[in-house]
């Protein structure tokens, strides 16, 4: 009995060692092989199937980290000027929070790499999707006004389908998201604040500027601003279509609005105590500016040029001060504004009410005005 039982351990012990070198078939796992065979056809059938009906597409993989909102300017749509793009970029960011996406941001219709000029601060975005052989991704352009009436009432989730969605706009839908209760719990941190304020908050939590674009915003402050007593006036005046930029679509500033501005900033005649930045789409006015402030006068100099309508000019230092210009509108102890996006975007994220004030688009004059009330006093979607 004993040699009996000293045979039947080794026996057992003999085949435990043979499985484990898989000399003997491993009959557990069979059910686990016959699952990844039928895994790998299915995968085989999904590649096929892509490969037929969208043969210069790539496939992603459709797992949560693979879910992408890309804001996505390439020349091949009008997507704005700069401040155009960023009205974009905050709905195309609040939108991916709201669909749980990784948000991205490609402008590829400059002739320079956007992160050379301002770079990701909080948030991430400078991202290409990780993809495997190829793409499933839809474009969605929202820049009709349907889209605008209908943004509070919509679900994002059917609207964006696929893994990767390319996504451009530029008007303002923060009011209309504001308004959508498919999302309160999502968006309950929009709920005190205003329009102005969410811009900012977003804004400030996407971008920084890159290095030699914050070299020239220390220069430049270093001379607006030479000793704590010194403040730093600023106006900004778009005239549209003009001289210096005639190809844009209409003319928004008059030289009778001008002449106020002039008297406007004459109220801060003081050298001992004011620096002056005047920026302006026209040569003429900012030549016109240092004539009459030439004590105080503080430049970020550079090409004057719009962030769209000079797109193809292969002149990247353009682009770098228009963004530069608008960081130092965001930072002025007073600020005038005009019709114009960019100085609107500024005086949001810049976010006083004190020593605030808007050249009015009916030719009156200035006013003092508040970031809040902007949009409707200028009588704009965005």
């Amino acid at each position: 009995m004993k040699i009996k039982r000293v045979m039947m351990a080794v026996s057992v012990c003999l085949c435990v060692l043979l499985i484990s070198f898989n000399i003997f078939p491993n009959v557990w796992n069979t059910e686990n092989n016959t699952n990844n065979d039928k895994q790998v056809k299915r995968e085989q059938d999904l590649n096929m199937y892509f490969r037929q009906n969208f043969p210069d597409k790539q496939i992603v993989e459709t797992n949560s980290t693979s879910r992408y909102l890309i804001y996505h300017c390439d020349g091949s749509g009008t997507c704005g000027g700069w401040t155009d793009r960023l009205r974009g970029v905050v709905t195309g960011y609040i939108l991916s929070t709201l669909t749980n996406r990784k948000f991205g941001i490609q402008i590829t219709d400059i002739p320079c790499n956007l992160s050379s000029i301002i770079q990701p601060n909080i948030i991430n975005w400078d991202i290409n999707p990780v993809l495997k052989k190829s793409s499933i991704s839809n474009h969605f352009y929202a820049g009709s006004t349907k889209f605008y009436s209908t943004i509070k009432d919509m679900d994002f989730n059917v609207e964006f389908k696929k893994p990767i969605v390319y996504f451009r706009t530029n008007l303002d839908y923060v009011d209309g998201l504001k308004q959508n209760k498919l999302y309160n719990t999502q968006l309950s941190w929009m709920k005190h604040l205003s329009r102005d304020q969410v811009y900012a908050k977003i804004v400030k939590e996407l971008f920084t500027l890159a290095p030699d674009s914050q070299k020239l915003m220390n220069t430049f402050m270093e001379t607006a601003l030479p000793s704590e007593k010194h403040k730093l006036v600023c106006a900004h005046v778009r005239r549209g279509r003009n001289p210096t930029i005639p190809n844009d679509s209409q003319v928004r500033v008059s030289d009778e609005d001008v002449l106020h501005v002039w008297k406007f900033l004459r109220h801060y005649n003081n050298p001992d105590i004011y620096r002056i930045f005047f920026t302006s789409d026209s040569d003429s006015d900012v030549t016109r500016a240092r004539i009459l402030f030439p004590d105080q006068m503080v430049e970020n100099k550079g090409q004057v040029i719009h962030f769209d309508k000079a797109r193809h000019q292969k002149d990247c230092e353009g682009f770098r001060k228009v963004v530069v210009d608008q960081q130092i509108l965001m930072k002025c102890d007073v600020l005038m504004i005009s019709f114009s996006g960019f100085s609107r975007m500024a005086a949001y994220v810049r976010g006083k009410n004190k020593d605030t004030f808007c050249l009015l688009r009916n030719h009156t004059g200035i006013i003092p005005c508040k970031p809040s009330t902007m949009k409707e006093l200028y009588h704009v979607m965005g």
